[in-house]
């Protein structure tokens, strides 16, 4: 769908109440994927009500993550793939406001992947939310721009996988991810501190059973 620029839902619409994967791939005129028509109406509409996997690939142009997470898009969704989205900056950028404390856009994801986002600098969580409750891998790769995530990792308490990769500007992994057990980092100079046992930062990790730092077993522990 090489013209396609925009996919906008219909007004007070439950756009497709069956689907449950969802692959959009080579679409170079793409700049906004999804844009809701019912933000600021109160409406609570789902228009994906059963999307399990979501794959978003080779969208040269995309700019803009959806603009309707305060309706509860993706109440199931629990595999979030993105690769090769070298014009988005962000791929979700949170506000709670209005939406009050208890707000979850993903509440089931399980499996996220980010790679080649290029302009991806900063991907931040309002404060005190718990926006991935389920998460239990994340993978992120060829993001030569991203310098800061969520800080607290009670963002994600249940993140047991994670794997960073060709992040060179990346600082720090978030604090308190207790349910860490293999961590995995490449080519990401600002986090080899991690690497120094004994160290504050080591500290921060060093409960995972598997960590491998630029292809080298730093630790593994068998139970």
């Amino acid at each position: 769908m090489t013209k396609l620029e925009k996919w906008t839902e219909a007004q007070g619409m439950v756009v497709f109440p069956s689907l449950e994967e969802l692959d959009i791939p080579d679409c170079p005129e793409l700049k906004t994927w999804w844009a809701s028509s019912s933000e600021g109406r109160g409406d609570s509409i789902t228009p994906f009500p059963v999307l399990r996997k979501l794959t978003l690939r080779y969208l040269k142009n995309l700019e803009k993550w959806t603009e309707a997470l305060g309706i509860g898009v993706f109440p199931c969704l629990e595999e979030l793939d993105i690769h090769n989205c070298s014009e988005l900056k962000t791929w979700w950028a949170s506000s709670s406001q209005g939406r009050g404390d208890s707000f979850t856009p993903f509440p089931v994801l399980r499996k996220l992947t980010l790679i080649n986002m290029t302009k991806l600098e900063k991907w931040t969580e309002a404060q005190g939310m718990v926006v991935f409750p389920c998460l239990e891998e994340l993978h992120i790769q060829g993001c030569p721009k991203l310098k800061t995530w969520w800080e607290d990792g009670s963002a994600c308490p249940n993140l047991s996988i994670l794997g960073i990769q060709s992040c060179p500007e990346l600082q720090a992994i978030p604090i308190g991810l207790s349910s860490l057990t293999s961590l995995v980092i490449n080519n990401c100079p600002n986090l080899m501190g991690y690497a120094q046992k004994g160290s504050h930062k080591w500290s921060s990790i060093c409960h995972a059973h598997r960590i491998e730092i630029n292809e080298r077993i730093v630790q593994i522990r068998r139970f």
